[in-house]
Formats: structure tokens, C-alpha cells, sequence
């Protein structure tokens, strides 16, 4: 009987273009572009319309952040158990309830935190881990390319969920705007979980091979670990303070709700160019040294919010912080089944992807801290200097080495350098 499981470089090119779409729809309904990045737009009008004080719900938006980290680690640990196209078919549902109930349930702003906290918590299963794993899962060749190419569709979920959630408002009422994107979840996202999404042929030959690759314990004792931990702790908060508080910024600065929206959007259009490039870069050189260097986007970027000039420096600032934005879960995912292999990638992704979001929870609330002190110029400034930090880390990894799942048999792992 024939056991072979065809790897990506023995599948169609139309396959492996749907396996990357399938992937890259999943990654664009996730809970991140849809309910996280989105959420800026919806402060100011539902402050106007309910009389809520702006940081209390500004602050859900971390709060939910801070949700899926703490999750993070037990989705990882399911994916290694559970098929992702069977997470996805749960997850989106799922999601699309958690929409709703936002929409729907809170009478308060406390009420409203608890809210976004209960569909954070249902979001979960839309984390990014199932359709990271998909690629990682089905491509070795080209891996880098086709974690960019998959990934940046978060980018277009961002470009797409501001100006699409501003228009239900404007429309609407934010309630309903609520309500509407999670019946939009859901009426795009089941088919392509039903269509689409495929678990990766790589799967059984990585469960075949029982020692290949580093456990979470293993992992947790090597030095790349923790420098990979803290550097995207650090350009997650970066970026995630901007992207919360890019919107007030800017309409405190009297630019108009519409083309705060604008602005906003072009996070998500440089995230889809620099994921997409910086994928192709990360097959070719030095995948440190690239990550380090884009990191630097996001520390340029926050500083050019500090000045208050035209829009046009808004623009730009926006545009580089969403190159920073389009890398960190791209670069956490290679480098880390680069160094620690494919059979615990659920659990050591799941950590790594712990500390992305804690960073991304806690950047927007201690940007709010710092802004209600000091005002938003020093808060800006330490979210630029945050990372300016993580480069400098994420240097220190030097030529992140190959662990035993990619090496050519026989081969020893090679140290940092």
C-alpha cells in the first residue's frame, strides 16, 4: 500500500495557490484585522452615542488582546491534536456570534468591556495559529513566500474592516455595525473553510517522525526563545498602541472621522506589500537582520505622529507603522519553526504568539496612561522607542539556525551567530 504524503513541491500550482488563498481568507476574517484593528474606528461614535467614557472603551480593546494571548497557548496546544480545517469550521461561528453579542448585550461601558472580553474569548479559534500552521505544514521551499503572500491577506482585512465599519455606522448605529460583521464573518467565512481550507499533507510525516523538533520545554531553555519572546512583546505594543490610538490622534487633531478611516486603511495596504515582500526576503537573506530592519518602520513612523504637519505626515507615519505591523506574526512563525521544528509548532507558536498579544494588549493601555499624563507626543515617543528596542533584540538571534524537522539528515544544529 502506498503511504506517501505528497509535499508541496509535488502538489499543482493551482493547488498550491488555493491552499495559500484558503489560508489567506481564514487570516483576513481573523479575530485580529476584524475585531482588534477595527475597533479604533469604533471608539469615538460609540462614546458620542452612549455617553461612555473614551479610555473605558478605548481599554476593551486591549482587555481583548490580552484575551487572546492568554488563550494562545491552549489553541497551540489543540492544533497539535485537532485538524485546522476543523478549527476553522468551529471558529467562525463562533466569531460571528461574538460580533453579535457585541452589538447587542451591553447597557454600560463596564458591560461593554465584559463583552468584548466574552467575544475575544469566542474569537479564539480564529487566531492565526490553524492557517500558520497550514503553510508551515505544506511548504518547505518557498516557506517564507507563502507565509508573506497568507499572511498579508490581514493586511486587506484591515484595509477593508475600518472604512467598512465607519460606513455601518454612518449608516446604521454601531450596534447594528456590530451585528453586520458578524453576519459578514460568517456568510465568508464558511465557505472557505468548507472550500478551501485544507489540512497540510505535511501533517503525517511530521507526526511520523516522534523526535524531530524541540518540545515547549526544550524550546523555553534556548537564549532564541526569549529574545524572540521579548522582541515581539515589544513591537507588538508598538504597533498595537498606534493602531488603537492612530484614530484619536488624529481626531483630536482635528482631522474628520472619515479620513481618520482613510489613514487607518493604509496600515492595512502596507501590511499586504510588506508581508508580501518581506516573505520573499526571508527565503533570500538573513532573516534576522531583515526582521530587525523592519522593525525600525514603526519607530520612524511614531516619531513623524509626534509633528503636528498635514496629513500627508500622518499618511506616511500610518504607512510605516503598518510595514512593522505586516511582519511580526510572519517572522515569529519562520523563525521559530526554523529553530525549534514542526512537531510542537502549536505549543511553541502558541507561547511565542502569547507575548505578541500581551504587547498588543498592553501597548494601547499604557499609551492611554502616558497620554492622560504627559499628553500623546512622550507617548508616541516611547511606543517609537519600544521599537527601536525590539530590532536591537532580535539582531542578537544572528542566522537563526535550522532545527532537525528542516536539516538534511545527519546534520547538526549550527548556533546562533
Amino acid at each position: 500500500m502506498n503511504t506517501h504524503t505528497p509535499q508541496a513541491s509535488e502538489l499543482s500550482a493551482l493547488r498550491r495557490a488555493l491552499i495559500v488563498l484558503g489560508a489567506g481568507i481564514g487570516v483576513m476574517l481573523g479575530c485580529g484585522p476584524i475585531l482588534f484593528y477595527s475597533f479604533g474606528v469604533m471608539v469615538r461614535p460609540i462614546a458620542e452615542a452612549t455617553g461612555w467614557d473614551r479610555t473605558s472603551i478605548a481599554s476593551a480593546g486591549g482587555m481583548a488582546a490580552i484575551v487572546f494571548g492568554l488563550m494562545s497557548p491552549a489553541i497551540g496546544a489543540l492544533l497539535d491534536r485537532l485538524k485546522p480545517r476543523r478549527m476553522a469550521l468551529i471558529g467562525i461561528p463562533c466569531f460571528g456570534i461574538g460580533l453579535a453579542l457585541v452589538g447587542w448585550l451591553p447597557q454600560s461601558a463596564p458591560a461593554f468591556v465584559a463583552t468584548m472580553v466574552l467575544a475575544a474569548f469566542l474569537s479564539t479559534l480564529q487566531l492565526p495559529h490553524a492557517y500558520n500552521y497550514v503553510i508551515v505544514g505544506t511548504f518547505t521551499k518557498g516557506r517564507g513566500l507563502a507565509l508573506g503572500i497568507a499572511l498579508s491577506f490581514a493586511g486587506i482585512g484591515i484595509a477593508l474592516a475600518a472604512p467598512y465599519s465607519a460606513y455601518l455606522i454612518r449608516t446604521f448605529d454601531w450596534r447594528t455595525a456590530y451585528m453586520l460583521m458578524g453576519l459578514t464573518v460568517v456568510a465568508i467565512g464558511l465557505p472557505n473553510a468548507l472550500w478551501l481550507v485544507r489540512d497540510p499533507p505535511a501533517r503525517d510525516a511530521v507526526a511520523a517522525t516522534e523526535g524531530v523538533g524541540h518540545s515547549l520545554r526544550q524550546a523555553m531553555q534556548d537564549r532564541q526563545f526569549w529574545l524572540l519572546l521579548a522582541s515581539f512583546t515589544l513591537i507588538a505594543a508598538s504597533v498595537g498602541a498606534a493602531t488603537v490610538h492612530l484614530p484619536v490622534v488624529l481626531g483630536d487633531r482635528g482631522i474628520s472621522g472619515k479620513m481618520a478611516a482613510t489613514i487607518l486603511s493604509l496600515v492595512g495596504i502596507s501590511t499586504i506589500v510588506a508581508r508580501v515582500g518581506f516573505g520573499f526576503l526571508l527565503d533570500r537573506f538573513n532573516a534576522a537582520r531583515v526582521t530587525a530592519l523592519v522593525f525600525l518602520g514603526p519607530a520612524i513612523g511614531l516619531s513623524l505622529l509626534t509633528l503636528d504637519g498635514p496629513p500627508l505626515l500622518a499618511m506616511a507615519g500610518a504607512i510605516l507603522i503598518g510595514i512593522g505591523l505586516g511582519v511580526e506574526v510572519d517572522a515569529v512563525s519562520f523563525l521559530g519553526v526554523r529553530a525549534f521544528g514542526l512537531r510542537h509548532f502549536g505549543k511553541i507558536f502558541g507561547m511565542l504568539f502569547l507575548a505578541i498579544c500581551v504587547g498588543t494588549g498592553m501597548g494601547p493601555v499604557l499609551i492611554a496612561f502616558l497620554a492622560r499624563q504627559f499628553g500623546y507626543v512622550p507617548a508616541l515617543w516611547a511606543a517609537s522607542g519600544a521599537s527601536f528596542v525590539a530590532a536591537l533584540l532580535i539582531l542578537k538571534l544572528g542566522a537563526a539556525p535550522r532545527a532537525s524537522a528542516d536539516r538534511p539528515k545527519g546534520q547538526q544544529a549550527r548556533p546562533a551567530t
